[in-house]
């Protein structure tokens, strides 16, 4: 016999002001979370260094979430002849992980170092900057067979306004993918993006390791980090 565990819930963390308190999302908390957070924001980090703590934190972030993820519990018997509670995710097989080029490579890694077999797929959205409003352009979409009854944790380190994301969540629901079974993880979130995407999606979960209040007038979260694909892979912005 099994029990199921307790599942994905909302954190305290959240800040009840600045989005509703029902929308599934879980700020990380870890006493290593500020420290990090501070190497990758500061302006005068390097490359190698960026990448370094970057890393760092993503892993953290993924472990959180992996942590809240619904499990079942039966009783096993260690080595010593005792029993204990033996925890296995209930979607243990069953995962895929789904990039948003090109900064969420940074974090398939990390993720497929904690799930070996979890199967991959890649979604191309790109930021016109030309645009006044930095409107996101779908590109390419490249999903691994049978993701319609996966549990997908989609991957992007940034939620700015929320268009890219919510650009690729359209794709996934498109394939088939049920919206509840979307975990959208990302480093950093500010209170628009996540307020636009679960106005569009209510039913996904989200796990973010810092919310920061506003957007600047080019749509960059602040105080943010920058842009984190240029910081993380060492190009200039355009």
């Amino acid at each position: 016999m099994f029990r199921l565990a307790s599942a994905f819930f909302v954190s305290s963390a959240c800040y009840a002001t600045c989005y509703d308190r029902n929308y599934k999302v879980s700020v990380m908390e870890h006493p290593a979370k500020d420290l990090l957070m501070s190497r990758i924001r500061n302006q005068s980090t390097n490359k190698e260094d960026f990448v370094h703590y970057s890393n760092r934190l993503l892993h953290l972030l993924l472990e959180y979430t992996i942590g809240l993820e619904p499990k079942i519990v039966t009783k096993e018997r260690a080595p010593t002849g005792g029993t204990y509670d033996d925890y296995q995710l209930l979607h243990d097989s069953n995962y895929a992980v789904v990039v948003i080029l090109r900064s969420g490579v940074s974090m398939l890694g990390e993720t497929q170092n904690i799930m070996p077999h979890i199967t991959s797929g890649f979604i191309l959205i790109q930021r016109d900057e030309q645009s006044e409003e930095k409107t996101p352009v779908f590109y390419y979409s490249k999903l691994p067979p049978g993701i319609e009854n996966k549990r997908v944790l989609l991957v992007d380190p940034m939620l700015a306004t929320g268009g890219s994301a919510t650009l690729a969540i359209e794709e996934l629901v498109k394939a088939g993918v049920k919206e509840e079974n979307i975990v959208f993880i990302n480093l950093i979130s500010c209170e628009p993006g996540i307020n636009a995407l679960f106005a569009k999606f209510p039913k996904i979960s989200m796990v973010t390791a810092q919310v920061d209040p506003i957007l600047n007038e080019n749509r960059y979260i602040v105080p943010g980090l920058g842009d984190f694909g240029d910081r993380y892979f060492g190009t200039e912005h355009k």
